[in-house]
């Protein structure tokens, strides 16, 4: 008979799921708006990706090699402030420009 039971090893990464879902919500309820609450998450989910690929690692080849993963976390981290700061710096850099519009002569109307 199959038996279905869950490895010791299994137990950090579903303690790191329930703590991203506590994030996730509490993220939601004390963002200002819907919009703040998304991008605020999608950041956080493409960094605990990472915390994820850690405690793998971690639990089935050795902590050592998890502690390695967990290094491209601030580099990961600083890389999106990075393209965050620059993102902001081109769109002051680019600003619209307005033309006003003419109004048409009473003949030419139709």
């Amino acid at each position: 008979s199959v038996e279905l039971w869950i490895k010791r090893e299994a137990l950090l990464p579903l303690a790191a799921a329930a703590l991203f879902i506590l994030s996730g919500w509490h993220t939601w309820r004390t963002s200002p708006s819907p919009r703040a609450a998304g991008q605020t998450l999608m950041l956080t989910g493409l960094l605990w990706l990472i915390v994820y690929d850690t405690i793998f690692a971690a639990a089935y080849c050795g902590i050592l090699q998890g502690l390695a993963l967990l290094l491209l976390l601030p580099i990961a981290w600083l890389s999106v402030a990075v393209m965050r700061w620059w993102s902001r710096l081109m769109l002051l850099s680019q600003r619209p420009t307005f033309q006003r519009a003419e109004t048409l002569p009473p003949e030419s109307q139709p």
